[in-house]
C-alpha cells in the first residue's frame, strides 16, 4: 500500500478546497463548535477525488485482483471501493477505453465528500491557516520598505 514519506500531487489544490468549504461552512453557523464543524466538512461533497491517477489505478486494480483493504483506514477504504464502483459502471459503458483512461476520468468526477477524518481536517485546515499568516506576513514585510 502507500509508502512512507509519499506525498500526494493535489494536496494544495485539496487544501484549498477544504479551506473554501471551511469558511462556507463557518459562515453558515450561528454556533461554532470546532469538532462538530469538522466531522460536517467531511462530509460536505466536493469537486474531485482527491487521489493520484497513479495511486486509484493500482488500489482499483489490487480490488479487482481481490483485495479487501483491510489494513486501510476506513474512510479512504470507502473513497477506492466507491471509485471501483464508477470504474465497473464506467468500463460496461466504454469497454473499449483502456484501465488508466478509465481511473482517470472517474477520479476527475465530483465525489460526495472529502473523505478524510476530521482530525486529519482540523490537522489541514490548521497548516493551510498557517500557510496564509506565512504569505501575509511575507507580503507586509516587501511592502514595507516601500514605504519608508
Amino acid at each position: 500500500m502507500k509508502k512512507k514519506n509519499s506525498y500526494s500531487l493535489h494536496a494544495r489544490e485539496r487544501d484549498e478546497a477544504l479551506y473554501l468549504a471551511y469558511h462556507a461552512l463557518l459562515s453558515s453557523c450561528d454556533y461554532v463548535h470546532i469538532p462538530t464543524i469538522m466531522k460536517q466538512l467531511v462530509e460536505t461533497p466536493c469537486s474531485r477525488f482527491w487521489v493520484s491517477e497513479d495511486r486509484a489505478s493500482i488500489v482499483i486494480k489490487s480490488i479487482i485482483n481481490g483485495d479487501s483493504l483491510d489494513d486501510m483506514i476506513p474512510c479512504r477504504r470507502e473513497m477506492y471501493f466507491e471509485l471501483y464502483k464508477r470504474y465497473k459502471t464506467y468500463t460496461a459503458l466504454n469497454p473499449h477505453k483502456s484501465h488508466k483512461q478509465i481511473v482517470s476520468e472517474i477520479i476527475e468526477q465530483p465525489a460526495p465528500k472529502f473523505y478524510l477524518t476530521p482530525s486529519s481536517a482540523n490537522v489541514i485546515i490548521s497548516r493551510h491557516k498557517k500557510r496564509l499568516r506565512q504569505c501575509q506576513k511575507a507580503k507586509k514585510e516587501s511592502l514595507r520598505y516601500m514605504f519608508m
